[in-house]
C-alpha cells in the first residue's frame, strides 16, 4: 500500500515573504486530492489550512 502523505519543504520566495512553493508529482489516478498544511512551531502562531484540488 502507497504512503498517501507527501511531506514536502515550503522554502520562502527571496523578496516575497508570504510565498512558499513547491512542486510534487501525484499518483496516476484521476481523483480528486485534499491539499493540507499543518506548521506548529513552538512559540508562533499556528497554522492549519486545507483545500480540494482534481487531478
Amino acid at each position: 500500500m502507497l504512503d498517501p502523505h507527501i511531506r514536502t519543504a515550503l522554502p520562502p520566495v527571496a523578496g516575497q515573504p508570504d510565498v512558499y512553493p513547491t512542486q510534487f508529482r501525484a499518483l496516476d489516478q484521476y481523483d480528486v486530492f485534499r491539499f493540507v498544511i499543518d506548521h506548529k512551531r513552538k512559540g508562533y502562531v499556528f497554522h492549519f489550512d486545507w483545500n480540494y484540488g482534481g487531478v
